[in-house]
């Protein structure tokens, strides 16, 4: 039992360090704590780098637009991709928001082409319909 207890005591004292961390970063949604805590080699200053990037530019859909933070260069990249989580997901998202975009642009065009075509075809009517 003491030795139960005793571990336990260990356990809470000493916490796990960042390369035992099993979970995950999303880096699309946690905050500038999760991301110094959880990634190793990124402090409080890159993670606030990272979450202003992210305001600013929107959401990260590939791991190399980590590239484009000021701080981050290939090594920390190396050091913290299989950290990293739901980017396949951002990516994926960002392409349906793409697509649905296309998808009304296109739905425009064809309304605006069927209007065009409507009031052509009433200016014609009402030409062929004029008393002469």
């Amino acid at each position: 039992m003491s030795r139960h207890l005793i571990l336990l005591m260990l356990c809470l004292c000493f916490p796990a360090k960042k390369s035992f961390a099993v979970q995950c970063v999303d880096i699309n949604q946690d905050g500038i704590q999760v991301l110094s805590m959880q990634l190793t080699g990124i402090g409080p200053a890159k993670a606030r780098a990272i979450v202003n990037y992210r305001t600013d530019n929107g959401p990260f859909t590939s791991e190399s637009d980590l590239l484009n933070v000021k701080g981050i260069g290939p090594k920390t990249l190396d050091k913290i991709k299989e950290q990293l989580c739901k980017l396949v997901a951002a990516a994926a998202g960002a392409a349906i928001t793409q697509n649905n975009n296309n998808e009304q642009q296109t739905r425009l065009k064809i309304r605006n082409v069927i209007k065009r075509a409507r009031v052509s075809a009433g200016q014609n009517q009402t030409k062929k319909n004029a008393p002469r």
